[in-house]
């Protein structure tokens, strides 16, 4: 009995040495810091971003008994203009070209002229592209929170207010050491309007120190629906910035049982994944446009 107590001693000497003696781990940065340092760098990037075209490749697919055939797809391709609005925040133009491998209209750079040979008339002209690209969507929903950069706008300095932040773990994206920040919209009005008032959700993958946003995902949950849009960043050489390079986008369809009751099921869902590619960045005042 002596020696087994003398050894389990010795056993907790060791213990308590191996952690006295070693490296003390770095310790995370607060979550104020990080929001800190990414309401500097959003600032920075908005004003670097704010009218840019870029080309998308955008495949939808639709399950359930909202498809005809219980599955349906179609692919897009599109001129996208993101534009920054002060009052409106992030605002995207559609112009589709190709549906499915067919052209749907004679290639030419619609939304670039708009800019650059700006009109009295150019919003109109604008929301008419946007209206014709819309009609080639997949499904039921109303699509108006896939542009990919409008989350940024919850990491502002001054709608940062309107979200609660926790630091949930560290994460890396594309190789970059971020850290994981969640949040939860409590602020009124929402930035999204829905028929029930319902809060955004979401995460940021934010790279501690230069506040560089790596990725970004919010859900919306919603009177028996659910959306939940994802984007990715990646470096862009010749911009000398990150630019959003993916989407993806998941809408869950609520149903109903006998009593009326909601429910929501994944064999009702909307789903769509789009790549960015050939950005192009333009120093032209798009106040007019977005108004």
């Amino acid at each position: 009995m002596l020696t087994a107590a003398l050894r389990i001693a010795g056993f907790a000497g060791l213990l308590v040495s191996s952690m006295t003696g070693a490296a003390a781990a770095p310790q995370q940065p607060a979550v104020a810091d990080v929001l800190a340092h990414a309401a500097k760098y959003i600032a920075e990037y908005e004003q670097a971003f704010a009218a840019v075209v870029s080309e998308e490749r955008y495949q939808q697919t639709m399950l359930g008994v909202i498809a005809r055939t219980g599955r349906e797809t179609r692919t897009l391709r599109s001129d996208v203009l993101l534009i920054l609005g002060k009052e409106t925040g992030w605002v995207t133009f559609r112009d589709v070209y190709e549906v499915d491998g067919r052209a749907v209209r004679d290639r030419q750079d619609r939304l670039v002229d708009i800019i650059l040979k700006p009109t009295p008339d150019a919003a109109q002209q604008a929301k008419r592209i946007a209206d014709e690209g819309a009609r080639f969507n997949l499904g039921p929903v109303i699509r108006t929170i896939n542009t990919p950069t409008m989350a940024l706008q919850l990491l502002r300095a001054d709608e940062q207010r309107r979200s609660e932040f926790r630091i949930a773990r560290t994460a890396r994206v594309g190789g970059v050491e971020t850290m994981e920040v969640e949040f939860k919209e409590t602020a009124r009005p929402r930035l999204v309007s829905t028929q029930d008032d319902a809060p955004i959700t979401g995460r940021f993958w934010i790279q501690p120190g230069s506040g560089r946003v790596l990725k970004s995902e919010f859900v919306i949950a919603s009177a028996g629906n659910e959306a939940k849009v994802t984007v990715t960043y990646e470096p862009h050489a010749k911009l000398g910035m990150l630019v959003p390079v993916t989407m993806s986008e998941t809408y869950l369809l609520s149903g109903a049982y006998g009593d009326g009751t909601r429910f929501v099921t994944r064999a009702n869902q909307i789903e769509g994944h789009a790549a960015y590619s050939n950005f192009r960045r333009f120093s032209v005042d798009t106040s007019t446009i977005v108004r």
